[in-house]
């Protein structure tokens, strides 16, 4: 689909159509504006296509300075509406609860430790972890269990941090 860019969001735009034989999207507005190509999402794709990575984060990787945009453990091909991530402790041990909208660039939940980075792009709707606790502290080593719930039902990953 074609998609511009207003008030820092991806917008789709409605008569979008896509020859596939050509490789030709075509679409229309009464504006100028930044466009890009996306890539959709079939109907009904919910919190079980996620993917999470870098697994395992490592604190000398390529994500691992701290601040940047491209810190932390990520989430993607998420969809759109109120979804849910509670982060765990393998010993079982809450580490982070929040609830934010993926659709929604900018929004953050959880004390701000999760934030979405990146709406509408090739991988869907982008949310970060910076690898903080609900109480602002970096976690440490370990294994962490992550659920998501949201549209499609609920999701479990494992994402091990080595510092």
């Amino acid at each position: 689909r074609l998609s511009f860019i207003k008030d820092g969001q991806w917008v789709y735009v409605d008569n979008t159509t896509f020859d596939s034989a050509t490789g030709e999207a075509v679409g229309s507005a009464n504006h100028l504006s930044v466009w890009g190509l996306t890539v959709g999402f079939a109907a009904g794709v919910g919190v079980e296509a996620t993917r999470t990575y870098p697994n395992p984060w490592r604190a000398d990787g390529p994500l691992s300075t701290p601040g940047a945009a491209a810190y932390g453990i990520k989430f993607d091909l998420l969809p759109a509406g109120s979804v849910k991530f509670r982060i765990f402790t393998i010993s079982g041990d809450k580490v982070l609860d929040g609830t934010l909208n993926p659709a929604t660039l900018g929004s953050t939940a959880a004390n701000g430790h999760l934030q979405v980075i990146d709406v509408g792009g090739a991988t869907g709707q982008v949310t970060r972890w910076d690898l903080k606790n609900q109480n602002g502290r970096d976690v440490a080593s370990g294994l962490y269990l992550i659920v998501i719930e949201g549209p499609g039902g609920r999701a479990t990953r494992k994402v091990a941090v080595i510092r």
